[in-house]
């Protein structure tokens, strides 16, 4: 496990497991000067490449059909289980997207999908 700090745009703090600490290039743009390549941990770069996933979830997670914020409980785990079922749902609407694209059929919306579930 390796833990790293590295300064982007803003400082950036990293836990990292299965990742080597080798130097590794990622392009930057600049005002003045234009596109500047700058050197950088290859665990920045490998989360640069495939963080996409992980953004589309955490957006539509916090998105107005969320389970988990639109409740409040007083015991901790019920909130929990809610997250959960709130990651399952996300994960099987984004599964519904790309199994859409691939048949090259109409995916529904999200408010559609869930009163289908």
């Amino acid at each position: 496990m390796v833990a790293f700090h590295w300064r982007d745009r803003k400082p950036e703090h990293y836990l990292c497991t299965g990742s080597a600490m080798t130097e590794s290039t990622i392009g930057r743009k600049v005002k003045q000067v234009g596109s500047i390549t700058v050197q950088c941990p290859a665990a920045v770069n490998d989360y640069q490449r495939w963080m996409g996933g992980v953004d589309v979830h955490d957006r539509l997670h916090l998105r107005k059909f969320s389970l988990q914020t639109s409740t409040k409980f007083v015991k901790y785990y019920k909130s929990l289980f809610l997250g959960f079922i709130d990651l399952v749902l996300v994960n099987t609407y984004i599964w519904h997207k790309k199994t859409a694209t691939i048949t090259g059929t109409a995916a529904m919306t999200r408010g559609e999908w869930h009163a289908v579930l």
